[in-house]
């Protein structure tokens, strides 16, 4: 599949900002070739240790020597505050073969209050909105300190194949979703196809 990643990034022309294809393929292969962050990183780091700061380098550690099948994240150009994310499509699944991307915003109040998740990737789901935001109970109500990066990305990837279409955030695909799932099935493929070769 990285082979497969790294052809098609090729013959892009690039993805939208803060991505670029540069970003994407070591983000998917930085935990293959290292399971420990780079010195620049660490140094950002520690110039401000808050709090945050600690913890975001304690949860890229963790996904880094333990990553959840399917995910990949690392902070985009050594800035802890602001990661760049890919979620796989889980296998046997309509999503399945489809790579998207994400961006996650995390404030100075991080772990007490949640990142800003937005996928930069098109979607097609009951709930995520058109700008990419995600309606999902853990980033909003439902937050607590213990969640990490690991396990707001896990929640993500559940989150496409196990939609909740009585909270919308796209009300077409709720709709289609609870009344015509092959139609809504049919339109999962496609964004699947188009995130191969999106810009």
């Amino acid at each position: 599949m990285l082979g497969q990643l790294k052809n098609t990034l090729n013959q892009s022309s690039g993805l939208q900002n803060p991505f670029n294809r540069a970003d994407v393929i070591s983000t998917v292969t930085y935990r293959r070739s290292s399971s420990q962050p780079s010195d620049q990183l660490i140094r950002s780091a520690k110039k401000m240790s808050t709090p945050a700061r600690k913890r975001l380098m304690r949860d890229f550690k963790r996904l880094q020597q333990d990553p959840p099948a399917g995910i990949s994240g690392a902070p985009y150009d050594n800035n802890i505050m602001l990661w760049n994310a890919v979620i796989f499509g889980p296998d046997d699944t309509p999503w399945d073969g489809g790579t998207f991307k994400l961006t996650l915003q995390f404030s100075e109040d991080y772990p007490n209050k949640p990142p800003t998740v937005r996928f930069i990737s098109r979607m097609f789901h009951p709930n995520i909105y058109a700008d990419g935001s995600i309606c999902l109970d853990i980033l909003q109500n439902q937050w607590s300190p213990i969640y990490d990066v690991a396990a707001i990305l896990t929640s993500i990837q559940s989150l496409l194949c196990d939609p909740n279409p009585n909270s919308p955030a796209n009300s077409e695909a709720a709709r289609m979703f609870s009344e015509n799932k092959r139609e809504y099935n049919r339109k999962v493929r496609e964004i699947v196809e188009q995130s191969w070769t999106a810009d």
